[in-house]
């Protein structure tokens, strides 16, 4: 399957066979807002912090648990490095136990994702959270939907470091020139750009058009099904 070769704002044009697409998921796959922000909120404010505005979390989701966390220390002047660790500690065990089920995906992505799969193209993941809880989450969302999910684990870079995709070419096939990659942040983008995929940039997450642009996004798009107009049948 190849991509098309028409353009639009932020797309170069280029084809390239499709042999596996990609997601990121926050923000890509699913809203995640609500329960990462509430439950950084929940422990900011039991540990006698002001909570951020939760508008204020889309521009800090996007590179993992650690980078969330040194960002909301930064924020809440907090430095002391065993209040540091307690609130870690509290963060991660509460993230854990929160649930979040299939209202949170973005409408459009089991349509785009069935689509795919009536195409005959392996699908990944991609994420900087954290794997256990990524592979409980598309476990119960996304029941054998997914080929190869990879999270953010001990002894791994996390993206926009591309051993990640490196690891999901492994598993599903691909080759860097053979991949679409879907993603929200600049982050995602660079990542794809590293490794050498198609980078997709979606404009139903948490960042923005120019934003994605800027970090060589090939395609953007406004919504999920965009992505079969540059896909021949």
């Amino acid at each position: 399957m190849k991509i098309k070769e028409e353009k639009n704002k932020g797309t170069h044009g280029f084809p390239c066979l499709v042999e596996g697409v990609v997601f990121d998921l926050d923000g890509t796959l699913m809203n995640t807002l609500d329960q990462i922000a509430g439950v950084a909120n929940s422990v900011l404010e039991d540990l006698a912090y002001a909570p951020l505005p939760q508008e204020d979390y889309k521009m800090l989701l996007g590179n993992g648990s650690k980078a969330l966390l040194e960002s909301l220390f930064d924020r809440r002047g907090i430095r002391d490095p065993k209040a540091r660790e307690v609130f870690s500690r509290v963060y991660m065990d509460r993230y854990a136990q929160s649930e979040i089920g299939r209202e949170a995906v973005y409408p459009g992505i089991y349509e785009l994702i069935e689509g795919l799969k009536e195409r005959g193209i392996p699908l990944g993941v991609l994420t900087n959270k954290p794997h256990g809880i990524s592979l409980k989450l598309l476990g119960q969302v996304f029941p054998g939907i997914f080929k190869a999910i990879q999270g953010q684990e001990e002894g791994l870079p996390r993206k926009p470091h591309p051993a990640g995709l490196e690891v999901l070419a492994q598993a599903m096939g691909f080759s860097p020139g053979t991949c679409l990659y879907l993603g929200d942040t600049n982050t995602d983008m660079m990542t794809a750009k590293a490794y050498g995929a198609y980078t997709v940039g979606v404009l139903w997450g948490f960042r923005d058009q120019e934003e994605l642009e800027e970090a060589g996004a090939d395609l953007v798009i406004a919504h999920p099904l965009d992505l079969f107009k540059y896909l021949d049948q």
